[in-house]
């Protein structure tokens, strides 16, 4: 496979306090703006709302699993809609090949190539910021808990 230019890889996931408060104190499920970056586009697209603190603790398993071989292809799925991002490792260490992925409509976009270890370390920094800010909002339940246990997963050295 012929390797194409790197592409940076950015998860953009906005965390406002006062709007994540105001669902806490309504015991509603934590929703944020969250989409992925990669050069100029934005999947799905740039104004996504969706369950991140679920997300994401799929997102680190799927990594997880890719990483140790468990997989061949990382299935990033967003919960609010029929999208995902499909991740592959290539030939070259620590690249991997990026297609984006419409349930009923199949690829949509060429395929884009990343470096894994920077898709690894934005989801595991903003999962990180998220947990942190809802633990300083005294506010924890079980999908909590499967996004720390995810964190550990996607952190721990391959053995």
């Amino acid at each position: 496979m012929k390797i194409h230019k790197v592409e940076e890889f950015e998860l953009c996931l906005d965390i406002h306090t006062e709007e994540i408060s105001q669902r806490i104190s309504r015991r509603a499920t934590i929703v944020t703006p969250i989409h992925v970056r990669i050069g100029p586009c934005c999947y799905p697209t740039d104004n996504w709302d969706d369950f991140s603190v679920v997300i994401l603790s799929w997102w680190c398993e799927q990594l997880h699993f890719l990483r140790d071989g468990l997989t061949s292809c990382a299935e990033l799925l967003f919960m609010d809609g029929p999208y995902r991002l499909h991740i592959s490792p290539t030939t070259a260490e620590n690249i991997c090949r990026v297609r984006k992925f419409v349930e009923g409509k199949g690829y949509q976009t060429n395929e884009h190539t990343c470096d894994l270890r920077q898709i690894e370390e934005q989801i595991y920094l903003a999962s990180s910021r998220l947990l942190a800010l809802l633990q300083r909002l005294d506010y924890w339940d079980k999908d909590c808990d499967n996004l720390a246990k995810a964190l550990i997963l996607l952190k721990k050295e391959k053995e």
